[in-house]
């Protein structure tokens, strides 16, 4: 009996002692290790770690005491502790990114995956679940329900006989298993060190996707930046910087691309209305598109974006200048100061011999010289070129009209030779170089439905003319007809394309741009590969590769267009000017020939009178 009591109470004390050893865990280990992840690792790719707490229980209370307490001894980042039932009231910088969970139990995750969303933590942020109470046999089902929810970047620990062990799960082992969550052991802590590079505590998972499919939605109208195009043997391809673009990322993330949707690039409205390639998004059957798409604000609510990949210049296309009139093409070859000063030579030189007509004979004779008639006439003559018939006798008169008709022989040379080079060119009335120009002139500014809310104050631009969808930028030609004062705004890229490619000379681009747009790739809501998309297009664009297949499109090889360079022949247009100023000088002719007429008559009539 005395020896049953004896072996009661040592079991009872053992009990005992155990109890306080359990209540008394030492999480020392476990808080070295993190310490080292976190000064390590999270400090690169961080500024905060949330560390989230499921209960209230002593375990974790334990563990997040003795880790807070080792990590605030050189503190390298914020720490945020935080109880999972006061999430949303904790919530206002944006979703977590970078967490450490305390699990004792897989009750506990359920409790965790019942609170992730949105706006508590990013899908494809960074997390560490500790596991307070050692390895639990559902770690396989988190890993599930964490791929469902395309978080990847998902790593727990626990402790092992003295030692500390890293599980993860590839989602990519193979083309026929590309939904993997078996767990792996990637790293292991001993006495005071991992086993392995501790920078690759969280494994770069989406750098080799092993030939698993990603659905992509495009369009085959989007020229140039996708389109496709028949080959000689009746293939059909996709062509464009955008292909370029995806088919390289295919082969950079070893991918394969299943284009679930090819056609209209489709349209996405404010009312959640949508069609083409966003409404494959929409239904979860495609899992990006790519079609030269900019990024707006009001799809990021339903969909994901990439980094910008090239930055669109919105551009204003305008008429060229209308014709020169008639006369304006008379007077083109000199300025209105010029033909100012001219037209004073020739009213002084009138003036001048109005006056001395005025005076006696011999000063007449001493300045026009004798039997010199007609002088008003030789004057013109003078600058038209024809020979003077009748000379005067006098040096001084003979020294007086030779440099005038040098100054007309400079002048009319002039003329000419401007006039010629005028003649071989197309020159038009100037068209507006700025924006503020066009709104100055009273344009009319057309605007396309999808590009409404880039334009927020259309009372200052003008803007009263709305067109639907799809408008073409030819259509737009034809239906203003000619008339000049008239803009649209359109891309730089597709606009200049299609002037190049149609050798289109009734168009120009304004050269003040209206604004630049980021072009995007979008994705469903948390895609798994978007950090890769990401990484893949800063990589792309600083080696130059995005503006090379860019360039491309306009490659002269590839142009319809063939610059004229033939000689221009001259045609009624060029020359409707001396047929008005012809024109005009026999109305002139008729005028002072019925002058004559009358002024004769009533010489006779005077005489007539006179005699009588």
């Amino acid at each position: 009996m005395k020896l049953f009591n004896l072996l009661l109470f040592t079991c009872i004390i053992s009990t005992a002692v155990a109890k306080i050893n359990i209540e008394n865990k030492n999480y020392s280990l476990l808080s070295s290790a993190l310490c080292e992840v976190v000064d390590k690792v999270l400090t690169d790719l961080a500024v905060t770690l949330n560390v989230v707490s499921i209960n209230s229980n002593h375990e974790n209370n334990d563990f997040r005491d003795s880790f807070v307490k080792e990590v605030t001894k050189n503190p390298s980042m914020l720490i945020r502790q935080q109880k999972l039932d006061k999430l949303e009231s904790l919530y206002t910088r944006g979703p977590r990114k970078t967490s450490l969970v305390a699990l004792q139990s897989f009750a506990d995750f359920m409790k965790f995956y019942s609170e992730i969303n949105d706006e508590n933590f990013l899908t494809r942020g960074l997390y560490i679940f500790v596991l307070t109470n050692g390895r639990f046999s559902e770690i396989e089902k988190m890993f599930e329900v964490f791929w469902k929810l395309q978080m990847y970047n998902t790593n727990v620990i626990y402790e092992s006989n003295d030692r500390l062990l890293v599980e993860t799960f590839f989602p990519f082992s193979s083309q026929t298993n590309c939904s993997n969550t078996q767990p792996v052991i990637i790293n292991e802590y001993k006495l005071t060190s991992f086993t392995y590079d501790i920078k690759e505590f969280f494994p770069n998972k989406m750098n080799n996707l092993k030939k698993c499919t990603v659905r992509v939605a495009t369009s085959n109208t989007s020229v140039p930046y996708i389109y496709m195009k028949k080959m000689f043997n009746g293939e059909k391809r996709l062509y464009g910087r955008d292909y370029d673009l995806i088919e390289t990322l295919a082969q950079t993330l070893n991918f394969r691309i299943n284009f679930t949707y090819i056609g209209r690039e489709g349209y996405m409205f404010t009312n959640n209305t949508a069609g083409g390639t966003f409404l494959f998004l929409l239904n979860n059957k495609a899992d990006l598109t790519v079609a030269d798409y900019w990024l707006k604000s009001y799809r990021l609510k339903y969909f994901d974006a990439s980094t910008p990949y090239i930055n669109e210049k919105l551009v204003f296309v305008i008429p060229l200048g209308s014709q020169l009139s008639s006369l304006e093409k008379l007077l083109y070859p000199l300025t209105f100061s010029t033909w100012m000063t001219l037209i004073a030579c020739f009213i002084i030189g009138s003036i001048v011999i109005f006056v001395i007509k005025l005076q006696s004979k011999t000063i007449q004779n001493f300045v026009f010289g004798t039997r010199v008639k007609y002088i008003y006439l030789n004057l013109w003559i003078g600058l038209v070129g024809t020979l003077q018939h009748r000379l005067p006798s006098r040096n001084f008169s003979r020294f007086i009209l030779t440099l005038f008709l040098i100054f007309c022989l400079i002048i009319r040379t002039a003329y000419q030779g401007k006039m010629y080079q005028f003649m071989q060119s197309n020159k038009k009335h100037s068209e507006p170089q700025t924006i503020n120009e066009m709104i100055e002139r009273k344009y009319t500014f057309t605007l396309l439905n999808n590009y409404a809310d880039l334009v927020i104050d259309k009372t200052r631009w003008g803007i009263v003319d709305m067109k639907p969808l799809g408008l073409d930028l030819f259509q737009w030609a034809k239906q203003i007809k000619g008339d000049e004062k008239n803009t649209i705004l359109l891309p730089h890229t597709q606009v200049y394309y299609k002037l190049i490619v149609n050798n289109t000379r009734n168009l120009m681009i304004c050269k003040e741009y209206f604004m630049t747009i980021p072009t995007v790739i979008y994705t469903i809501k948390n895609f798994y590969l978007l950090n890769a998309i990401n990484s893949q297009i800063e990589e792309f664009n600083s080696a130059g590769l995005i503006e090379y297949w860019h360039s491309l499109a306009f490659d002269k090889k590839y142009m319809k267009a063939e610059i004229d360079k033939q000689p221009k022949v001259l045609t009624i247009a060029h020359l409707s000017g001396v047929f008005e100023l012809l024109l005009f000088g026999l109305i002139i002719s008729f005028i002072t020939f019925i002058f004559e007429c009358v002024l004769a008559k009533w010489e006779n009539y005077k005489k007539h009178v006179t005699k009588a």
